[in-house]
């Protein structure tokens, strides 16, 4: 059965956050060739990171998880039943039990490969789901024997994960456990047009001089971008509050943790050769009545000019007022722009986690 919608697409208990990111001459996200990727966006070739990279940065940023708690991180993997068997084997278990076992376990997530070690696709696996399975696997190891069917309901529909609950997953096996994401990322790409850039570049080695050597003992070549990227994040609170099990103290440092790593956490691809160690210089944070709207139209038309994220703010600040005008929005809006010194993170995060305290 189609899950129902858990909130109005008309809802101030949504957050939506539009950022503006400088990249000096750097690859953080590149395609399957080496080159940073790129899209097509009003008929002009742009750089592009992928909203999976972003979510990556994110959930690999150190302090997102001295925030909202280390117990509250899921785990994501097709590795798990291969673990769970050398756990079995080490408690004493036969190869064949032990093999058996954690295949029949892993199934309850996904289908297993032709190992027997590895699930077919990557689980995420909640917090109370990976202790179920903790205490199923000492149960197994105290009695020498298989898992009973109803020692294998390891599936939980919310979990404390707040990696899980904001990114969600698909269970294959028992579609009902898949979790819809709460947080929703849009691909990043520049306000302007752009062109990859070749770096011819060469290696000395250190001893040529002493050996009477000339030359470079490497050459080689790398390809960079530059730009001033948009990027667009949806936050549902009610669902995120759903997924977490109602936890309004954990969901509020969910929501904290989420509006610091947009600003925070970028992709990081190639930055010992680049430094490309960023922060998103303008933040616009909307809650309201408006039903979610990307404001990438801003940028359909590339910016030009020496000012280009001067230009960049002024237009999506016009666009925003053009919809509530025509289309009649209504809702508040926080700004942030860290160039100039205007608006503070804990402010941010008030304005973002206010509708938990009504």
């Amino acid at each position: 059965m189609e899950r129902e919608r858990r909130i109005s697409p008309l809802s101030d208990r949504r957050i939506e956050i539009h950022t503006l990111t400088s990249f000096p001459m750097s690859n953080p996200n590149r395609d399957e060739v080496g080159r940073p990727k790129t899209g097509t966006f009003g008929q002009i070739e742009r750089p592009r990171m992928s909203s999976q990279t972003k979510k990556a940065a994110m959930r690999r940023w150190d302090e997102f998880f001295q925030i909202v708690g280390a117990d509250n991180k899921g785990l994501r993997t097709k590795c798990l039943p291969g673990e769970i068997y050398k756990d079995l084997i080490d408690g004493g278990l036969t190869e064949e039990l032990a093999g058996d076992a954690a295949a029949v376990i892993g199934e309850r997530f996904a289908a297993m490969d032709k190992s027997g070690m590895e699930t077919s696709q990557l689980v995420f696996y909640g917090s109370e789901e990976l202790e179920a399975i903790k205490d199923l696997v000492e149960t197994l190891i105290e009695k020498k024997r298989m898992p009973r069917p109803d020692e294998l309901k390891l599936l939980r529909r919310t979990s404390r994960s707040v990696d899980l609950a904001l990114h969600g997953r698909m269970i294959t096996t028992d579609p009902g456990y898949s979790i819809e994401g709460a947080l929703s990322v849009s691909h990043a790409f520049t306000v302007h047009a752009a062109t990859p850039e070749i770096d011819f570049f060469t290696a000395v080695d250190d001893l040529n001089r002493e050996l009477g050597k000339a030359g470079a003992a490497h050459m080689g070549e790398a390809i960079f971008t530059s730009g001033v990227y948009y990027q667009y994040f949806v936050l549902d609170l009610d669902l995120l509050l759903r997924n977490l099990g109602g936890n309004k103290d954990l969901a509020t440092k969910a929501v904290t943790a989420v509006m610091m790593a947009i600003i925070f956490a970028h992709p990081a691809g190639k930055r010992t050769w680049s430094a490309s160690y960023v922060v998103s210089k303008y933040v616009m944070a909307e809650r309201g009545n408006a039903c979610p709207r990307t404001l990438a139209d801003a940028f359909i038309d590339p910016v030009k000019g020496p000012d280009i994220a001067g230009q960049s703010i002024e237009r999506l600040r016009a666009l925003r007022s053009n919809f509530a005008k025509s289309l009649d929005l209504k809702g508040e809006m926080y700004e942030i722009l860290a160039s100039e010194g205007i608006g503070t993170i804990s402010e941010l995060v008030e304005f973002a986690v206010k509708p938990y305290k009504a």
